[in-house]
Formats: C-alpha cells, structure tokens, sequence
C-alpha cells in the first residue's frame, strides 16, 4: 500500500538544520547540538539528463564499459575520476555536476572520506530488501546528493517503533508524516557511530512513486565520512 508523503521539510524540527551551500553544511556539522541528525541543502534540480545518464549506468548490454557495472553501484572505493563519469557527450553538463559535488566534497573534507559510491538503482529496487525498511546506517555521518528519481524516504525518531527483532530496523507510526529528498537535495545524516546522538531513519522508496506512476531510475551520489 502506498504511503502519502511529502517533499516538504518540517517547520521547527530541532533535528533539522537548513543550509544554503556545502560550506555551511559542514560548519553547521561543527555546532549542531546533539538533538541534530539532519543536515539539507535543497539547492533545486540541476541542469543535465541525469534520469537517462542513470539508464545507461545500469544497462548492463552497453558495449562501453567503462563506466557501466551490472550491478547497483559505479565505484565503492578510491576516488573517482572525470574520465569515470565520461559515457557519452549527451551526459557532459549531468556529469560535470556530479564530478563537481566529487570535487567539491574532497576538498572541503580532505581524508575523510571512507568509502564512496555512484548508485544507479533500476526499478526493482535494491536487491537486499531490508533497505526499503527504515533503518539507521551504521556509520558516523553519511553524505548523499540527489541527482534523479524520487530521493531517500524518512520519518522523525519521534514517529517510530523500533523493532525489536532487527538490530538498526524500526517501523512508522501509524500517524507518522513521512518525507523524501528532492532530485537536487544535498544532506548529511548521521548513524549510529554517533554516540550520543540519535540516528536518522530512513528506507529507499518505492520506485513507482514517480511523477504519473512511471518508474524513473535514482541516481545519487554517497559517501560515507570519518568526522564524529
């Protein structure tokens, strides 16, 4: 059964903080008090045809390889390099945003970024279904960048039920809102490597939420950071 939500963020949530670019992001990361566990840019959709860029990443029949893997992910580790997200000239302005948010997060954070991945998700979903139940990840804080495709489901720890059967799993509340990123969004949520402070929840949506119920592939960018 579908859930309503809303891509609207909550007014006066005292686990969100709204900022305006990455630099205020990450300064934001330095004061937040122990109550946050969210940080958004929503800085509006980008230029590029990232919902067909998503297609041909995870089209496993494409001659050139070089870019292209079967399975959900780009690249896991190491960073990623321009010739790495160069497919075709169509993809230049999409893939230009997507090196620049590399670019930029390298920069601003120098070593520590652990672990990052370009994800192209299709229309089954993730393969490992507990994704697509609330959760929190098992990291410190959690970098993510939506590009295409509805972004990342959540609800307010105040909104849920922790399941007791699943270490990290949680359900909604039978009156809990429940919200999802935007293509363009821009966040920083917080796992359970966090002592002290409470985790973000969230789950993958279903992918035939899209605008008219047509499945639109996701794309995001994610990086899994040191900083505590």
């Amino acid at each position: 059964m579908k859930v309503p939500f809303t891509t609207e963020l909550p007014d006066n949530y005292n686990r969100l903080i709204q900022v305006g670019s990455l630099e205020e992001m990450f300064s934001a990361v330095e004061s937040a008090g122990p109550d946050v566990n969210l940080i958004v840019w929503r800085r509006g959709a980008l230029e590029g045809d990232f919902n067909t860029l998503a297609e041909c990443l995870s089209d496993s029949s494409l001659e050139d390889k070089s870019i292209s893997y079967p399975e959900l992910y780009l690249k896991s580790t190491d960073i990623i390099q321009p010739e790495d997200l160069s497919l075709r000239s169509q993809f230049n302005i999409a893939c230009a945003a997507i090196y620049k948010d590399i670019k930029d997060l390298a920069e601003l954070r120098p070593g520590d970024v652990e672990m990052h991945t370009l994800r192209s998700v299709g229309h089954h979903g993730y393969e490992e279904a507990d994704i697509h139940d609330f959760h929190s990840d098992q990291d410190y804080w959690r970098f993510m960048a939506c590009y295409s495709g509805l972004g990342t489901e959540w609800i307010k720890n105040e909104d849920s039920i922790k399941d007791d059967t699943r270490d990290g799993f949680y359900y909604a509340a039978e009156d809990a809102a429940h919200y999802h990123f935007q293509e363009g969004d821009v966040w920083l949520q917080s796992g359970e490597g966090l002592t002290g402070r409470a985790p973000f929840l969230h789950r993958a949506p279903d992918i035939t939420f899209n605008e008219g119920d047509k499945p639109q592939k996701r794309l995001m960018y994610v990086a899994d950071l040191s900083m505590s």
